[in-house]
């Protein structure tokens, strides 16, 4: 058996009182491999756009869940698409947190790589200079399950249009602004010297992600990136949006099952488990 993965997680996604879907999504694909923490940037986290043909939807019921993933291999977790027993729904939140407890991990791939991610993914959305801005923004736990070294670090995607690009005039931030194969993004990897960032972790262990969003002093929309895993809430990077020049609406984290965002992806929060291309399950 070349690829294999052994888990014992519980993933558990806050946001508010709301119905949440379990089940497979068009969250991000981590892909490269990574030579030390400072360079693990070089992955490249790039979502995943749901099927064209599929984006007429389920009707009245909303959106169609199964437009990216019908079956594995796919990134698993907990997801709330805006789609509940009573048809689809939408809401907004400043706020979101991610909890993983895990009590053993184990994983490797065909390329013998011990690493994977947990993801927190949401959809920030605002209005300025009457304009609508989406944006994919991810805090992400990298995790070396060979060693049980966790780290961490965040990804800022576009979703305002098609093929949408992040420009290094748009945003600030402790990070810095890269190209990919899906368009040029925005990426920061914690200080290695922060406390809980860098080390190994010992197993049963909780981690927390946690992405808050607000108004920056200068009236820009700002998200604000944590983590927990046992040495307190650790904020490592807080991001501003200079495109909303005239900022009228800040919408935070939106969820809304009655249509795609304007990249054609899903207006959905996540909380999911992501491995390298190539992963399947095994008892071993």
């Amino acid at each position: 058996m070349n690829s294999r993965v052994l888990l014992a997680i519980l993933l558990t996604f806050v946001l508010q009182p709301v119905p949440i879907i379990i089940g497979l999504n068009q969250a991000s694909l981590y892909r490269g491999s990574q030579d030390s923490v400072a360079e693990r940037v070089v992955s490249e986290a790039i979502p995943n756009h749901a099927q064209m043909s599929l984006l007429t939807g389920l009707g009245s019921q909303g959106v169609n869940v199964y437009a990216k993933e019908s079956k594995e291999p796919a990134p698993m977790g907990v997801v709330d698409y805006g789609i509940g027993p009573d048809g689809s729904y939408e809401y907004a939140t400043n706020g979101s947190v991610g909890v993983v407890t895990i009590t053993s991990l184990s994983t490797r791939n065909s390329r013998r790589s011990t690493s994977m991610t947990f993801q927190l993914n949401v959809n920030l959305v605002f209005t300025g200079n009457d304009q609508q801005y989406v944006y994919w923004i991810q805090d992400v736990a990298y995790v070396d399950t060979s060693s049980q070294v966790i780290s961490y670090l965040d990804n800022v995607w576009n979703s305002s249009a098609s093929s949408a690009n992040m420009i290094a005039s748009g945003i600030s931030g402790n990070g810095q602004v890269a190209p990919s194969k899906s368009g040029s993004f925005y990426y920061y990897v914690a200080e290695e010297t922060l406390q809980g960032n860098n080390i190994p972790l010992p197993y049963p262990a909780t981690i927390t992600l946690n992405v808050t969003s607000g108004v920056s002093s200068s009236g820009e929309p700002k998200v604000s990136f944590a983590y927990n895993d046992g040495y307190g809430l650790i904020t490592y990077d807080t991001v501003t949006f200079a495109t909303a020049q005239g900022l009228t609406s800040l919408s935070g984290f939106e969820v809304n099952g009655f249509s795609y965002n304007p990249d054609g992806l899903f207006y959905d929060s996540e909380l999911v488990d992501i491995r390298w291309t190539g992963w399947r399950i095994s008892n071993d």
